[in-house]
C-alpha cells in the first residue's frame, strides 16, 4: 500500500462517529480521500482499489459488501451542519450509494456541499497520512487521532469530558477507572509514536464537589 493523504475540514473531527467499527471508520476516511481526490460529483471506485487503500483484510466479497453496507447505513444517521450569520443548512455526506456487484465497483453521488467540505483547502485542513489511520487498531485511538490532527501545529487539545465521552462513544457505564484502562491507555499505547513526547492529562473541576474529572488534556510535541 502506498501513502496515501486525504484532506479534510476540522469540522469533520468533531463529529461522532461512535457507532463505526474499526473497518468501517477505515472504509469511511478512505471514501472520504477518493472523493477529495476527484472533480466529479459522480464517483466510481472499485472494490481492489478501495481495499487497498483502507488497508482492509483479506476476506471473503461477501463479507466485504457487509460492510461496505453498514458503512453507508450509519453514515445515514450522521448529519453534517453548516451555521453563518446569515445561513443554517444540514446534509448527510452521500445523496446515493450503489454497491455494483458484478463491476465490483461502488458508485457514490456526492453532495454539493460535501464537495465544499472535502476540497476547499485552507489554513483549516489538515493532511494526515490515511494510512497511519487505517494502521491503527484501536477505535478509540482512530477517533482521537482525527482530534489530535487538527491540533499538531499547537501541540496541545483539551475536551471536556462529556464531549470525549460522547465523540468516542465511550459506554455510560464506565467509570474513570475503566475510562483510564480501556480507553486512554490504548490511545496513549498507538499514538505515542506519531505524536512524539504524547502525554493525558485528567483536569479536575476544581470548583465542583469531590474534584470530579471536567476535562481531558492532551500535549504533545509541536
Amino acid at each position: 500500500m502506498t501513502m496515501e493523504e486525504m484532506i479534510y475540514h476540522n469540522e469533520m473531527s468533531m463529529f461522532s462517529l461512535k457507532e463505526f467499527s474499526n473497518r468501517e471508520l477505515d472504509l469511511f476516511y478512505s471514501l472520504c480521500h477518493k472523493i477529495e481526490a476527484a472533480d466529479e460529483q459522480v464517483i466510481t471506485i472499485s472494490f481492489k482499489e478501495l481495499k487497498s487503500i483502507s488497508n482492509y483484510e483479506k476476506g471473503s466479497i461477501q463479507r466485504f459488501i457487509k460492510d461496505l453496507k453498514s458503512t453507508y447505513n450509519k453514515l445515514l444517521a450522521v448529519t453534517w451542519e453548516y451555521e453563518s450569520e446569515d445561513i443554517f443548512e444540514s446534509f448527510h455526506l452521500f445523496n446515493s450509494y450503489k454497491i455494483n456487484k458484478e463491476t465490483k465497483t461502488i458508485e457514490l453521488f456526492v453532495q454539493r456541499e460535501s464537495k465544499h467540505l472535502l476540497n476547499n483547502i485552507t489554513s483549516h485542513f489538515t493532511k494526515p497520512e490515511l494510512e497511519e489511520f487505517c494502521n491503527l487498531t484501536s477505535s478509540y485511538a482512530k477517533n482521537m487521532y482525527r482530534l489530535l490532527n487538527q491540533s499538531k501545529i499547537d501541540g496541545y487539545f483539551k475536551i471536556e469530558i462529556g464531549d470525549f465521552r460522547n465523540i468516542l462513544g465511550i459506554p455510560d457505564t464506565y467509570r474513570m477507572t475503566n475510562i483510564s484502562q480501556r480507553v486512554l491507555k490504548p490511545i496513549k499505547n498507538e499514538l505515542s509514536s506519531i505524536f512524539n513526547n504524547l502525554q493525558i492529562n485528567k483536569v479536575k473541576d476544581e470548583k465542583g464537589k469531590g474534584g470530579r474529572i471536567k476535562f481531558i488534556e492532551f500535549t504533545f510535541d509541536k
